[in-house]
């Protein structure tokens, strides 16, 4: 013992404890109450705990779809649960303007103007057109998200964007913001290529400070497996099912990364079977990149 020390003090600290000590020092303030995230590879019929923002992940392809429609300068975006709910919304819809969008089985259901093809609806200019939504899986997923929480739609397109919306909403100490994927078969099934997308986005978050728990890091090691966005979308069932449509230029547009800022947020919940997603005006009259 250190002959210096009173008697009955403690000794000094060891050489591992000092560089303990200075390496909690030396943190960043944040670091120990940084923002948390998670993944949920499959909507939870009730959400464990309250998230502080969700961003919901259909990348094959209602999401990339709805991301694809604002791109194209779409005035909203109306998810809806169900095909008859949204012939029956439209039907009651003033806006004659209204395009009914949607799939079953991959094709666009009878009477629907279009499917759910975010190649097709990047091909036009929806200026200031309403659309409907009805997917299998989703806008279910959108729809059954957490009341009076943010909600936006996420997909490698605006990955980058959406990170930093989540981490706007996650800016309190120790805060939980989470990505849902929509999955396969009404959400009962992990659907690969959601799992990708959310850890791509984990990738974003992480690379920001946030902490991600096991979850996240199963999606970011999915998304980090590589080779390229293109191939890891490619290697999904759902992919093959697409292909063998005739529907491969979706998959292209939905690995597409960073393409554009726009981020479409729930702005309204008209019943418990749809939800009304916008852009802010900010972003409508920024003319946000879009490659």
């Amino acid at each position: 013992m250190d002959i210096n020390y009173r008697r009955g003090a403690p000794p000094p600290p060891s050489a591992q404890e000092s560089t303990l000590i200075l390496k909690l020092l030396n943190r960043p303030p944040r670091t120990l109450y940084a923002m948390r995230c998670t993944v949920f590879f499959t909507p939870p019929r009730r959400y464990p705990v309250t998230p502080a923002a969700v961003a919901v992940v259909d990348a094959l392809r209602a999401t990339t779809s709805i991301v694809a429609a604002f791109e194209r300068h779409a005035a909203a975006v109306v998810a809806v649960d169900g095909i008859r709910r949204a012939v029956r919304l439209r039907a009651s819809h003033r806006d004659a303007d209204a395009v009914l969008c949607g799939e079953r089985g991959g094709l666009p259901p009878p009477g629907f103007d279009l499917g759910n093809s975010p190649a097709e609806l990047l091909a036009h200019d929806w200026h200031g057109r309403m659309l409907l939504l009805a997917t299998t899986n989703g806008t279910r997923a959108l729809v059954g998200a957490p009341a009076g929480v943010p909600v936006a739609a996420a997909a490698l397109r605006n990955r980058a964007a959406v990170a930093r919306w989540l981490a706007v909403g996650g800016s309190e100490d120790d805060a939980l913001v989470a990505v849902t994927c929509a999955g396969e078969a009404h959400g009962h099934v992990i659907a690969l290529e959601d799992v990708v997308v959310a850890g791509a986005i984990v990738d974003a978050l992480v690379a920001s400070g946030a902490r991600p728990d096991d979850a996240a890091r199963l999606a970011l090691a999915a998304w980090r497996r590589g080779p390229s966005p293109n191939e890891l979308l490619l290697a999904a069932d759902h992919a093959a099912a697409l292909v063998k449509l005739g529907l491969e230029h979706d998959i292209e547009a939905a690995a597409k990364v960073d393409v554009t800022d726009l981020v479409p947020r729930v702005v309204a919940r008209p019943d418990d079977h749809c939800a009304r997603l916008e852009i802010g005006e900010r972003e409508r009259s920024s003319s946000p990149r879009s490659r």
